[in-house]
Order: C-alpha cells, then structure tokens, then sequence
C-alpha cells in the first residue's frame, strides 16, 4: 500500500523547557473511520502499535511539521529525538525535540502555559489484513506494517469521532488498496502551495481525483476572493493568485517549447488551452458544464482580474507564456558582438543620447618645496545614438485556440525572440562596418573609426600569430587625448566571420611546444575567440574588454529590457493580435579599444 495518510491524535503533557522536548503520540490503536471505495460503505482502519509493526526506517530523522505543511523547511517545528519510541496501552508515543524559530517558540510557549498538543501523523501503509463482519457493521482493516512520514501540529484533530469499538471478528481476508500514491501527493502538493492542508484531507479520505480537488480548490477560493490574477503581480491582487496564473503560463510555455514543467507548474503540464479557460472562468464562480467551448472562450476573454481596463486573465496567459518561449529564442540568438564586445546602457526616452568623453588629464605633477600643486586641463568630446523602436504582429484564431494549435503560436514566438536578436546585432554589426569597413564618423575629430590617424587600421594581411602581434603592439601604443599618454589598451578579445573560425582556433589554440621559441605567445587564453556569423570574408579585428575601453554602446529603454509583447482582442478576427517591439539603439563610443586588418589569403 502507498497511499500517504494522516489520523490526528490527543497531545501529552511532559515538558522539558530546558532541552525543549515534549512528548508526542505518534499513533493509537483507535479505530479510524474510512470510505470503502472499493467494496462500498466504510471501514474502520487500526493502526497496529507494536514495535513489529511500524517501520522506523525515518522514525529517528522524522520532521515535526506545522499543519503538514512539507513545502518548506520554515514550517518544521522540530524532530523526532532518535531512539525516544516507546508503548504506553496501546499508543506508540514520541519524543520532539523542539526548534529555535518563531513558530516553535510559540508551540512551546502555550506548552508552558500548560496547553497539550493535539498531533496528525502522515504515514504509508505497507501491509495489512481486511476482517469481516456477519452483524452487518463496518468491516475492520489492520494495519500490520506502517511507515510514519511526518508528524505535525494540528489545531483541530483530523477525526474527533473516531471511538474504540469492541467487535468481534469471525472471517479474516487479505486484501491490498490500489489508490494511486501520485494523486495523493499531488492533492498534499496543491494544498500545501495554498495554504489549504486541512480543506484537502476529507479529498484525500474519500478517495476523490486530483481533478476533483483542483476543482473543488478553485471553488473555494473564489469564495474568498472572485478572480484570479492574468495580470502578474497587478495592483490590489494577492501574491497568491499571481502564482497561480504565473505556475499557468510556465505550464503552457513549457508545453510550447517541448520542456518539463517545473515546481506548481506541473499541476498544468497536461492542461490544455481550453482546460485553462475553464479554470479561469470557474474560478469566477460561473458553472461551465453547460456552455459550449466557443462560450467558454468567450467568457475567459472577459475576465478581468485587474480592472475593466486590463488584459483578460486568459490572454495575459497567452501573453505571459509567449514571451517565455520568446525570450528563450532571444537568448539563444545572441550575438558576442552585442554580448561581449559592447557596452550595455539604459536611456529614459527616445531623445538622442550624447555620451560624453573626458580626458584623463594629464599625469600627475610633482609638488614643489613650496607645496604648490599644479592644476591640468582636461578636454571633452561627444559621441551620440538615439532609441529606434522595431516591432512584428501575429494573429490567434479562436478556432486555433479551441482546437488547442499551438504550433504556430509557439513557432511564431520563437522567431519573433530570434529576430529581435538578429535586429539588435545587425544594428550594432551595420554600425561597425559602414562606409565599406570604416566603421561610424567619430565625434571626437570627425574621422572615421578605423583609420591610420587613429591608429587601428593595419596593413591588410592574413591572420597569423604575426599579424596578431602587430595588432597588439598598435593596441599597447593607444594615447589618449594629448596624443602622447600611452593609454595601456590590452586586447582581449580576436572576431572572425564563418571562414576564419577554424583558423583562429588553431592560432589560439595552446600548443605543446618543446622550446620557448616554438611557443605561440597568444596560446593560453591570452585571447578570447568570438565568431560573428554576419562577418563575410577574410577580415578580421581585436577588442579591448568593453568595461575598460569600450568601442560600441547599447541600450534599451528603461523599464522595457529586450522585447515585450503586447495583446490585444481582436475586432477584426475572431480571435487575438500579439505584438512584439522592440526599443533599441546603438552608437559608436571610442576608436581606441579595436584594431581592424581587412585580411589577406595567407602565402602559399
């Protein structure tokens, strides 16, 4: 047997507030009263208290729990102390050890005050024996093997009319309960997420499907509070129904990207979009046995759980779990250009951004006997970029979403995040070698970036450890604005196109060289290998790290990182529009943190 079960139990009074121990009832032998869903009517279970009944494989690491609550550890009130079982007329009693916590500081303060507790054990029946009655009273069924699970603190016993009945037994069978253990769980999981452990025992005792629970779970909290929350965290609305929706849309995302839903989230791994509908429009307290899955839809489009000028719970489902499959698309698509080799910044609006360059101001002076410090000058330049906003529409029939097709939905998604991502990187790569490879008119003396007078153009010449040597020699010799301050650029990063990628490698790569002279000096992660797949040809550059001397910048607008997806009922169609934008821009900072060579064919 494996179903999980609880029975409550009259607490002791043995105190020790020194060592905070009390002693605790484990289990009687009284005769609990249970619904037969197998053969009909009910049955009386006793747990058999002997020591060769209860399994303590966990007896000595066993948690005392509040309310059976196991989904964190903040609700332990303490454990059981190791070898402390014992039998007293028929109980199996305990001793708990107390912990240092709010909540078992009160359990211990009312036991001060000389109030017992009241306890529910959680345990699995492992084997038992099913005993027959000819006077037409309930059946027996004893519990000959038992695993205790947890024991907790209750305020109201499980079953206060459970009574010793004297019975006498005239036929003994053996007989094995087929509950499914998962459903059980899956009830306590529920319960215990919403606060609601007591409301699911008499599901779990009767037996009744999770389907049931989830449903009869939602009528009970829409008695408490009408609607759920679609809107993510919106004001007025507990952070509960926020998790509830929020454990809906990563259910759905995870159906559309073919993952294991994760956490409250697999309480919906197998919901369908019309399942989902249904949920949200139950949870208003509205009947749907007797609508038609067009009306279902139609009614979960109407519910609001943040006010009349919101989006319905139901398309801030669709909204939410889109823009997770989105933002995997996005993430996946990233380009080191973007990630690595750029700076990243936030703009509050759409006016053009002027970034500020400061010289350093000269080296420091030496103090005369005077003590007379010298001032310096420093001198200013601008470089600027503005915010640009790029965005793509889609459209989900009601059809679609009755029929529960969520393949263009899921792919349309994915694409939407990959082409936001290829936007922001053929932004920053157009940027980078405009004007056939001169890259953007700097602010500063207005002169392209790549240019001899800046010092970062080489002879064109095929990627060697040569090539890469002069590349950081012209690096190591930047100056600052004087011209004449050797700055330190240290390169750090070598980006190639498709064709140079495997030659990059091998020059990169460490070799096993059997004397210094052979060594290759770039070998070692001396220098990071990005590959940006727009690059076409032999060319090739080395970048500073952009924390130091950054060379390109770019930003989102502030409160809207990546792209966002809007939604909205459709008037046109039956069905709904998803949006998807983008704010973004990029600008050139500094020509001093790059070094580009146009490539050459290597000799033969």
């Amino acid at each position: 047997m494996t179903e999980i079960l609880t029975r409550a139990a009259a607490g002791l009074s043995s105190l020790d507030e020194a060592t905070r121990e009390v002693d605790a009832v484990l289990a009687t032998e009284t005769p609990c009263r249970r619904r037969d869903w197998e053969n009909g009517g009910h049955y009386d279970e006793v747990l058999i208290c002997t020591a060769d009944a209860i399994d303590t494989t966990r007896l000595d690491s066993l948690a005392c729990l509040d309310g059976h609550k196991s989904s964190s550890v903040e609700n332990r009130l303490g454990t059981v102390v190791p070898g402390s079982l014992r039998f007293e007329n028929g109980a199996a009693i305990v001793r708990i050890k107390l912990s240092r916590n709010a909540k078992a500081d009160a359990v211990l303060a009312d036991l001060a005050d000389s109030h017992t507790l009241n306890t529910s054990l959680g345990y699995r029946i492992l084997s038992a024996e099913r005993i027959e009655t000819d006077d037409g009273e309930a059946p027996t069924l004893r519990c000959t093997t038992w695993e205790p699970l947890e024991l907790s603190v209750v305020q109201i016993p499980f079953d206060p009319n459970a009574k010793t009945r004297n019975f006498e037994g005239n036929t003994m069978t053996t007989k094995t309960k087929t509950r499914s253990a998962a459903d059980t769980a899956t009830i306590n999981e529920l319960a215990s997420h919403f606060g609601e452990a007591e409301f699911a025992r008499s599901f779990i005792d009767d037996g009744k499907s999770v389907a049931e629970f989830r449903t009869a779970l939602l009528e009970r909290m829409a008695e408490n509070e009408p609607v759920i929350d679609g809107n993510f965290g919106a004001p007025g609305l507990t952070d509960r129904h926020a998790n509830h929706m929020t454990a809906r849309a990563e259910a759905l995302a995870a159906r559309l990207t073919g993952a294991t839903p994760q956490g409250d989230a697999r309480h919906f791994a197998t919901s369908s979009l019309m399942d989902h509908a249904r949920g949200i429009v139950e949870a208003t307290g509205t009947d749907t046995r007797s609508l038609s899955r067009d009306e279902i839809i139609g009614r979960a489009m109407s519910v609001r759980s943040g006010g009349m000028h919101t989006t319905s719970d139901f398309i801030g489902l669709l909204q939410g779990a889109g823009r997770r499959v989105l933002m995997q698309g996005y993430e996946a698509a990233q380009s080191p250009l973007k990630t690595r080799l750029s700076r990243s910044a936030t703009m509050s609006d759409f006016r053009a951004k002027s970034m500020l360059k400061i010289s350093d101001g000269g080296l420091l002076q030496k103090v005369n006997e005077h003590g007379e410090i010298k001032s310096t000058t420093r001198a200013e330049s601008a470089e600027g970029y503005k915010l640009e906003t790029y965005a793509s529409m889609f459209s989900m029939s009601r059809q679609a979403i009755i029929n529960d097709d969520l393949g263009a939905f899921a792919d349309w998604n994915s694409m939407a995040g990959r082409m936001s991502a290829l936007t922001e990187n053929k932004l920053l790569f157009d940027l980078l070698t405009q004007s056939s490879g001169s890259g953007p008119v700097m602010g500063e003396d207005s002169v392209r970036m790549f240019h001899s007078d800046h010092g970062n153009l080489g002879t064109p010449a095929a990627l060697s450890v040569d090539s890469l040597s002069a590349a950081r020699t012209a690096m190591r010799k930047q100056t600052g604005f004087d011209g004449v301050t050797r700055i330190n650029v240290q390169p750090a990063v070598l980006l190639v196109g498709p064709e140079l990628e495997t030659t990059a490698e091998k020059i990169l790569a460490t070799l096993n060289a059997n004397t210094v002279a052979e060594q290759n000096p770039f070998g070692g992660g001396k220098l990071e290998l990005a590959v940006e797949s727009q690059m076409d040809g032999i060319g090739w550059y080395v970048f500073a790290n952009p924390a130091s001397v950054p060379v390109l910048e770019w930003a989102y607008l502030s409160g809207a990182p990546g792209p966002s997806v809007a939604v909205k009922d459709s008037w046109e169609i039956l069905g709904s529009s998803f949006r998807v934008s983008l704010d973004f821009g990029a600008g050139a900072c500094d020509f001093r943190g790059v070094f580009r060579n146009e490539g050459a064919e290597p000799e033969a």
